[in-house]
């Protein structure tokens, strides 16, 4: 198990349905030495930075800059913060494909962690592995998900195995894609990143209401 703090950086992609052109987004999170992510930063097509932060079952998430300093707070399920502490699906506010914000079931079909399907060929990948998901909307079409991850121990990696490529398969076509940019010991400059801001007003919300840098509403528990 490794014992240092982490810095993982991936630059994302969303594929534009309508063939025009993709918007880009850079994700840096926070791990810490048991190996879970407990802070997200995310930039999506703006100077604007959105943050969320995990200390203990709470979840704290602000956005910069701001006028005046803000922080909305929840206490989080476990089952949630399992999921939002790692690397698995994951909606983002940004995507524009299904019925994210309504009220979704996610139904996990397969999990096959030693595919051999070829994809980020560009990747030299020691495992590949490949979740599918049936996606179950009350409102809406239902929609059969792939989240494909290729992964990697080799240096300059710290010897950790680790994602180098993930995409976002729907209903058979690609929608949004992960490449790892940087994976570093993380120094005191980017803790201090990550630390809530000072003086700021905190407001507590129930989860559902809690805006984050990942989903704008609480994501949907994942279902076996």
């Amino acid at each position: 198990m490794q014992s240092e703090w982490l810095i993982e950086e991936e630059l994302i992609e969303w594929l534009d349905r309508f063939g025009g052109e993709s918007e880009w987004g850079r994700e840096i999170r926070l791990i810490n030495p048991k190996g879970e992510i407990v802070g997200r930063r995310l930039a999506v097509g703006a100077i604007t930075e959105h943050y969320l932060f995990f200390r203990g079952n709470t979840a704290y998430t602000w956005f910069y800059p701001f006028k005046t300093p803000t922080v909305f707070t929840a206490q989080i399920p476990d089952a949630l913060l399992r999921l939002w502490m790692s690397r698995s699906l994951m909606p983002y506010f940004r995507d524009d494909f299904g019925n994210l914000y309504g009220s979704v079931q996610w139904q996990l079909l397969e999990r096959d962690t030693a595919s051999n399907l070829k994809f980020c060929t560009h990747r030299q990948c020691s495992r590949r592995l490949i979740e599918r998901y049936r996606y179950l909307p009350r409102v809406g079409e239902s929609a059969t998900v792939e989240w494909r991850v290729c992964f990697r121990a080799e240096p300059p990696l710290l010897g950790q195995e680790v994602p180098v490529c993930s995409e976002l398969w729907w209903e058979g076509r690609l929608r949004r894609r992960h490449i790892l940019l940087h994976y570093r010991t993380a120094i005191p400059e980017e803790h201090a990143f990550f630390r809530i801001p000072r003086h700021a007003k905190i407001h507590r919300v129930e989860v559902a209401n809690l805006f984050s840098p990942i989903h704008a509403y609480a994501p949907p528990l994942l279902s076996d």
